[in-house]
């Protein structure tokens, strides 16, 4: 929606686009994010619209086409009035008219289609602005008369805005409001600059009020159920992500073990659990035996060896967190 209505910041965007495209060609560097800039700043202004562009002509939605069409014309010519503007100020050389009558005609062609594409914008945005003072003073109004009492129950509030004929509607319960009330609440628009404002009011039945709050209810029942499925979808993700990362320590770790002891015959790793009374510890179990061609009285040092290198790797693996490890010799 949001490029299919041009408003006059979009005059702003394209301008500083255009200013970062001519100011980067302008330069004698080949520096690479001389040319990125600009190419991102004006790619902002012109694709998204230009994308609307094709999306509303594939779905036929020619509100879209117009609107996002009317946006793509604005940004080209405030990027190229940006250019023209700098390559006037650098003193670039120029191209002279040779008749002056094709020069004020080509003058006038260029001023007249600033104005049929700014002015539209201009209005828009002063629209933008009485629509913000509007719903800020609807709501003001709802909060300071209409919320005062306790016992009404404000289900739900619309804010139409127009410029000749606006209109508050609301849906009320607790109780029925009545003729007078309503009157009352009417001449109290005029205090927050709503005179020309139309205020409706639709009480809601019981039995309105409670498919009301039921609907409420569901909603919040999904969301909590969204939240919760969310919550145990990032636990499992989680865990997964630690037993992928865990296997690949372990896969890193044979490697270099392989390395360092090639008199190693088999290596296996497994994690344990060992329980005092309540309390479950994680151990790290690594199971090894030497080849026949490591000395009986060699073995003890092997093993010490291996057990202090493994240690050590650990503790680079799992800088934060302590490990116990247990080595058994099979």
């Amino acid at each position: 929606m949001l490029r299919t209505k041009p408003y006059v910041f979009d005059i702003l965007i394209a301008f500083f686009g255009g200013l970062a495209g001519i100011i980067a060609a302008a330069t004698n560097s080949k520096n690479a994010g001389l040319t990125v800039i600009p190419g991102v700043a004006i790619a902002t202004a012109l694709m998204p619209p230009l994308c609307t562009v094709g999306y509303g002509m594939a779905v036929g939605n020619w509100d879209y086409f117009a609107g996002a069409f009317y946006l793509f014309s604005l940004n080209s010519v405030f990027i190229c009035l940006s250019t023209f503007l700098i390559i006037r100020l650098l003193k670039f050389p120029k191209v002279e008219f040779v008749n002056p009558k094709t020069e004020r005609k080509v003058k006038f062609y260029v001023v007249l289609i600033l104005l049929l594409i700014v002015i539209p914008s201009i209005l828009k945005f002063s629209d933008i602005i009485k629509e913000s003072i509007f719903n800020q003073n609807a709501n003001e109004f709802v909060e300071k008369t209409i919320l005062v009492d306790n016992q009404l129950e404000l289900v739900k509030k619309e804010f139409l805005f127009f410029d000749d004929s606006s209109l508050i509607t609301l849906h009320v319960g607790g109780f029925y409001v009545d003729e007078p009330t309503k009157k009352q609440w009417k001449n109290q628009l005029q205090n927050y600059d709503l005179s020309s404002v139309k205020l409706k009011v639709v009480n809601l039945s019981s039995k309105e009020l409670d498919e009301a709050a039921l609907l409420n209810k569901l909603l919040e029942n999904n969301n909590q159920k969204f939240n919760s499925i969310s919550e145990e979808r990032d636990l499992y993700k989680n865990k997964l992500q630690k037993i992928a990362q865990l296997s690949q320590n372990m896969d890193d770790l044979n490697n270099r073990i392989n390395t360092h002891f090639p008199s190693l015959n088999h290596f296996a790793f497994g994690e344990t659990y060992e329980y005092n009374g309540n309390e479950k510890d994680t151990i790290f179990t690594f199971f090894f035996n030497w080849d026949s061609t490591v000395l009986f009285m060699d073995l003890e040092h092997q093993n010490k060896l291996l057990d202090v290198f493994i240690n050590k790797e650990l503790q680079l693996l799992n800088a934060e967190d302590s490990l116990d490890v247990r080595l058994i010799k099979y």
